[in-house]
């Protein structure tokens, strides 16, 4: 039997937290993948989501993710990279709070 899923990404920030993100520039920089097709992450997102990078931003809007059962530890990675990559930001968000 064939598994399939389709999820979407989202992140949600407050409205205080995306000002922030935007008067910090954290809103378009790359937070998964370089863009690098010879990376491992890159390669990872465009089996997922055809994308060689994720940014705050895109994952504000969602990112829509697929993967058939071979597939299926990705989504587990990139939900693994999407809570590192926020915690990182709220982490440069509080400080510049401080």
């Amino acid at each position: 039997m064939d598994i399939r899923c389709d999820a979407t990404i989202q992140v949600s920030l407050s409205p205080r937290e995306e000002k922030l993100a935007i008067a910090q520039g954290l809103m378009d920089v790359s937070l998964i993948g370089d863009g690098d097709p010879s990376s491992p992450d890159t390669d990872k997102l465009w089996r997922l989501c055809g994308r060689s990078h994720m940014s705050l931003a895109d994952l504000v809007i969602g990112v829509k993710v697929s993967a058939d059962s071979d597939r299926l530890g990705l989504l587990g990675w990139l939900q693994e990279e999407v809570k590192s990559q926020c915690a990182i930001v709220k982490e440069s968000l509080n400080q510049g709070c401080s």
